[in-house]
């Protein structure tokens, strides 16, 4: 899969760096030109990243700003569809600010694991993901993916990668403070099957698993 190249080109780049900063560590290591190695390691980080942003392949394109705009338009449309939305979603789809203008975006899946083999703080995996020229989705990306993603495979939850919203204790019922991302899943466990917009917990610190899959959009600056 592409992913899987993508993070091992990234794993192998910061394997030479260390063995650079190793070897200069050496009290008799071998003499270098400061100007000629920062040039070197440019262009060396420069061709791997370029490489890592060619393998993000377009998982899907959607289209946004369809003419719904509230809330209460997405989940009036999505129970149409027969599918659900969970209880805390207005939260989100009370922030929209979407226009009259359609348009298509590109969406990117990528698993923490493809950059992070042992899994990684939402934090440091959101920060390799900008890094390697992808970016966070507007919160429309929640809703319409629903909306447009009929055939989701049985099991698969997709995490929306946007910021949070900040849940407090007086909101939870005296919960502590905590954030809730998007979900897009096809849930098979009872009373709680079919194809769902929902949150769950991620807040900033969890150490997400390898296999959390997120999605986030093509950054075309």
């Amino acid at each position: 899969m592409a992913f899987n190249v993508t993070g091992e080109l990234y794993y192998d780049l910061d394997g030479q760096l260390a063995e650079i900063k190793r070897q200069l560590r050496q009290p008799n290591g071998y003499p270098f030109n400061p100007v000629a190695l920062k040039r070197h390691l440019q262009m060396a980080i420069e061709g791997k990243l370029n490489e890592c942003m060619r393998a993000f392949l377009t998982w899907k394109t959607i289209k946004l700003r369809t003419g719904l705009k509230t809330g209460d338009d997405f989940q009036k449309a999505i129970e149409a569809e027969g599918m659900k939305v969970g209880y805390w979603v207005d939260k989100f789809t009370s922030a929209l600010a979407a226009s009259d203008k359609e348009k298509e975006t590109e969406l990117i899946k990528v698993a923490v694991g493809d950059f992070f083999k042992k899994g990684a703080t939402r934090k440091d995996f959101y920060e390799r993901a900008i890094e390697l020229g992808l970016a966070l989705c507007p919160i429309e990306v929640g809703p319409q993916l629903r909306l447009q993603y009929k055939d989701q495979p049985e099991g698969e939850c997709l995490i929306i990668a946007t910021e949070p919203i900040v849940f407090t204790m007086s909101a939870l019922g005296g919960m502590p403070n905590c954030e809730r991302l998007l979900i897009v899943e096809h849930n098979v466990d009872g009373q709680n099957d079919g194809q769902w917009l929902n949150t769950s917990f991620f807040t900033l610190k969890k150490v997400l698993n390898p296999d959390d899959t997120f999605i986030f959009v093509r950054n075309k600056r």
